[in-house]
């Protein structure tokens, strides 16, 4: 009785032993872009997510933008989940304009067999009012 009881004890201490390792083998890192995000620094993040992050699935990138007001620059933040096989194949960074309602229903990450697109973050220049949509450029990452 009791050596079953220590056994699987054990078993548990060896898994939590074990999974900051695992958990670690991904880790997440980031880059930064302030005061505005054109083509040259869609350029520059394509080539950083693959070459350092070399992603599996479109999930491995993810963003974060903010601005102060409409029409000021972006700020953007990208993560990438580094050490990846580079699976997913290249991808580059494209910024879209959107003159009026961004369609949110378009696939983007739904399911591996369906990935088209990963939005990083929007640049929003006018807001006419709270019932017009936004107009400004989506960041996204797709593949190339």
């Amino acid at each position: 009785m009791w050596s079953k009881r220590y056994c699987v004890f054990a078993a548990l201490l060896a898994g939590f032993w074990a999974s900051p390792a695992i958990a670690q083998q991904h880790l997440w890192i980031t880059f930064d872009f302030g005061g505005g995000f054109n083509d040259a620094e869609a350029a520059t993040l394509t080539s950083w997510i693959n070459d350092s992050c070399r992603p599996d699935q479109m999930g491995y990138s993810a963003g974060f933008s903010y601005q102060e007001a409409p029409g000021k620059p972006v700020n953007l933040k990208v993560y990438c989940r580094e050490g990846g096989t580079g699976k997913l194949g290249k991808v580059k960074v494209v910024r879209i304009a959107y003159p009026r309602e961004f369609p949110l229903d378009m696939p983007l990450s739904l399911t591996v067999s369906t990935e088209r697109a990963v939005i990083l973050g929007f640049d929003v220049t006018k807001i006419d009012g709270l019932m017009k949509p936004p107009t400004g450029t989506v960041v996204m990452v797709v593949k190339e």
